[in-house]
């Protein structure tokens, strides 16, 4: 007992020393603690607000984003649902023009049949007329007759045909104007109507008679400008009321003389001038928008493109056509 009283007495720290450091530790943890709550107390009184500002605007950000988003779509939807309503417009109105192209090209057909047929008329009874007062007996002599009778009935059946086509553009109104159009217009139509008559006409009498006063009768009649002296011999002549032909013009054979050309879905019409004293080689073709000046000559086989300006007392030829003179000059 004393021993052990001895040997605590004799050395005090040792037992003080372990009861006294966990204590220290004890108030450090402490201390650490109350400096971290006084900075979380600071920090949540210093930046709560600016936080709670921070993330107001996020979320309205957010939201008008989410606005924004939904706008567009439902704008997106409008347009794709106004495009699909566009594009289902166009197809009925495609639709719509070409039914109305199908039902005029067949109105054209009915129409070439009736004025055929109107033109016939006088014809066949001049020949009904012939053979009903016809006395001959002899079978011959009788057929002879009546072949005379007929070629002198087909120049009655070209008579009546010019007469019945110019009557048919003037009661429809078949006129054409520069410019233009649309395959599917209604001024194209008009033109194509325009141009049924003409090749009716040049395909089942004109032809026949090239050089002759009929041509030049119709072409006046159907609105071209032909001068006096002019000799055309040729049936390639289309869109009559735009052209413009001088006085003692030569026209050869096969010339394709033509006011239209079609570009990409459209109908171009422009008028062709042809001046005074001129000369067209046989083959040629002339295309509209063109001038030929006074006392000109184009060469046989010859190609005028579109809005081609010849001067006058020139001499030109080649496809396309370019000045003769001038390459011999350089040759």
């Amino acid at each position: 007992m004393d021993f052990f009283s001895h040997e605590l007495s004799v050395n005090p720290g040792d037992a003080c020393l372990p009861a006294g450091r966990p204590l220290a530790k004890n108030r450090c943890a402490t201390n650490e603690k109350k400096l971290i709550s006084k900075i979380r107390a600071w920090l949540k009184r210093f930046l709560a607000a600016p936080l709670r500002i921070y993330l107001k605007l996020i979320n309205a950000r957010k939201r008008s984003n989410a606005l924004r988003r939904d706008g567009f779509l439902v704008s997106c939807e409008y347009v794709t649902i106004a495009n699909v309503e566009n594009k289902n417009k166009k197809l009925k109105r495609q639709k719509r023009e070409e039914t109305r192209f199908n039902l005029w090209i067949i109105f054209l057909h009915v129409l070439s049949v009736g004025v055929l047929g109107l033109a016939l008329f006088p014809m066949i009874s001049f020949f009904y007329w012939v053979w009903k007062v016809m006395g001959v007996h002899v079978v011959w002599l009788k057929l002879l007759v009546f072949s005379f009778s007929i070629a002198f009935g087909y120049f009655i059946f070209g008579t009546a045909l010019i007469f019945v086509c110019v009557l048919a553009k003037n009661i429809f109104g078949f006129r054409i104007k520069p410019g233009l159009f649309h395959i599917h217009s209604e001024d194209c139509l008009r033109w194509m109507g325009y141009n049924s008559l003409v090749l009716t006409a040049n395909s089942a009498f004109l032809d026949v008679l090239r050089l002759s006063p009929f041509q030049t009768i119709f072409y006046r009649a159907m609105g071209a400008k032909v001068g006096r002296g002019v000799n055309i011999n040729t049936a390639g002549l289309a869109d009559l009321s735009m052209l413009e032909i001088g006085d003692n013009v030569l026209i050869g054979g096969g010339v394709a003389l033509i006011c239209h050309a079609s570009e990409r879905g459209f109908l171009r019409l422009a008028p062709t001038k042809i001046g005074n004293n001129v000369s067209v080689g046989l083959g040629s073709v002339i295309m509209p928008d063109c001038e030929i000046g006074d006392g000109a000559s184009i060469a046989p086989c010859s190609f005028l493109p579109k809005g081609t300006k010849i001067p006058a007392k020139g001499i030109w030829g080649g496809n396309p056509v370019k000045d003769l003179r001038l390459e011999r000059c350089q040759s």
